[in-house]
């Protein structure tokens, strides 16, 4: 869930957020301070109307963040004395400053929950394959309707469509079009091939996911070796 999330990703702010969320709380329902409460529901109701979806995404929960900013941020303050303030503020300029400076000057690499070169990168590793054999739409075996939906948009300009769940009719698809390619998990692929013998092929798995075709149209698939790193293709 989403506390779990913060738990984990919103350190060293964390213990000042519970903190502050407390003292502004006192404020807000005790002391009726509206400014206080704003602050309060502003983090509250996102938190609980979003952790009762069905879909949760840490990234949905940046509507949250400058109310948590203004609460880390006031807390701080108030836990200071002004001497202390007028004192701190020049290193702590400085600091971000040379930190700044250190991360763009540098090599050094910060470990992040998701970054832009590691996104999707099983989906990256598939859409020149998927470009050279898929023309439109690569159908989707049991896969999440929208993850990798959006991913394989982005990277292959290519639709999916929602999943089917039903083996019998990625088969039919097939018998009425054997250049259909599907795209689906290692699992369910073995699970088809089990099921199926001999009548699919496997055109290239990456990671999670399996992208496939029929067993008829092999012949005229095609792979891009271009790259460093060949495929691993059966």
């Amino acid at each position: 869930g989403y506390l779990g999330a913060f738990a984990k990703n919103y350190w060293p702010w964390l213990p000042f957020a519970v903190a502050g969320l407390w003292i502004f709380g006192r404020k807000a329902f005790r002391e009726r301070e509206e400014r206080s409460l704003l602050v309060v529901l502003w983090i509250v109701i996102p938190l609980a109307v979003l952790s009762v979806s069905r879909a949760q995404y840490f990234r949905y929960m940046l509507p949250v963040f400058p109310a948590l900013a203004l609460l880390v941020s006031q807390t701080l303050s108030g836990w200071l004395r002004k001497d202390w303030k007028d004192k701190m503020l020049p290193w702590l300029a400085g600091s971000i400053m040379i930190t700044v400076l250190v991360i763009n000057a540098t090599p050094v690499e910060f470990r992040q929950t998701a970054t832009l070169h590691q996104n999707s990168p099983a989906v990256r590793a598939l859409a020149p394959v998927i470009r050279l054999n898929t023309p439109e739409v690569l159908l989707n075996f049991r896969l999440p309707d929208w993850n990798p939906r959006n991913a394989v948009l982005f990277y292959t300009d290519r639709w999916m469509p929602n999943h089917v769940e039903e083996a019998e009719a990625v088969m039919r698809s097939l018998e009425a079009d054997a250049g259909a390619t599907w795209l689906t998990s290692v699992k369910s692929f073995a699970e088809l091939t089990a099921r199926f013998p001999g009548r699919l092929y496997l055109i290239q798995a990456q990671g999670p996911y399996a992208y496939f075709t029929s067993a008829r149209f092999r012949d005229r698939v095609r792979y891009d070796f271009s790259g460093k790193n060949e495929p691993g293709v059966r």
